[in-house]
């Protein structure tokens, strides 16, 4: 009755494993929210936790001058960012303003293929794993595409394009990004072959 037992309570433990595999490798979902004043040509390079604006042509994404109200103001707008983590909403409209090294504002960095410095803070984070990726264009005058999806040959790098060089003047585009994944439950299936590997020694014992 004993090894009856502890043959049952290990079979509920590899049944709890099991589950808990499950659980792991259901899809994640995650969205990504970018909002960007666009005068010209930029991509916008996504990797982990990481961004960077990828500056190729015209006025730098942001940096596109403007007069408000007869006064010599220049713009200098952020790039807003909202994710979400299964619909759970994890940014909410945080304004990263990019640091463009060696073009202090009010440079406009026109027609120069420059990079922005690095953002490293995005939450949550683009996974090092196969990915799904859909775009959808919230707003654009003009184009906003995907200019390279993330593959391992490319270490799961995100390039988003941010495509305004045909209108004149700079407009406001927003790109909604939503990234579908299946976790790597690598750890927990080895527990569970060790669990049934437990039980089928217990069973010819």
């Amino acid at each position: 009755m004993k090894h009856l037992n502890t043959r049952w309570a290990i079979l509920a433990g590899v049944v709890a494993l099991a589950a808990a595999v499950s659980a792991a490798s259901a899809n994640i979902t995650m969205s990504l929210d970018i909002r960007a004043y666009t005068d010209g040509r930029d991509l916008l390079v996504i990797q982990g936790d990481t961004m960077q604006w990828h500056h190729l042509d015209f006025a730098a994404v942001g940096r596109w001058g403007k007069d408000i109200d007869d006064s010599n103001a220049w713009a200098n707008e952020p790039t807003i960012l909202s994710t979400t983590l299964n619909g759970a909403t994890v940014m909410n409209g945080y304004a990263w303003l990019p640091d463009w090294p060696g073009h202090p504002w009010p440079d406009e960095i026109r027609d120069e293929d420059s990079f922005s410095a690095v953002f490293s803070s995005l939450t949550p984070a683009l996974p090092a794993t196969d990915m799904t990726v859909d775009l959808t264009a919230i707003q654009a005058r003009s184009e906003l595409s995907i200019f390279q999806y993330p593959t391992a040959a490319n270490g799961y790098t995100l390039i988003l394009d941010f495509n305004d060089d045909d209108p004149s003047g700079a407009d406001w585009y927003e790109a909604k990004v939503d990234i579908n994944y299946v976790p790597e439950p690598a750890t927990l299936s080895l527990l569970v072959l060790g669990g049934l590997a437990t039980l089928g020694n217990r069973r010819r014992a």
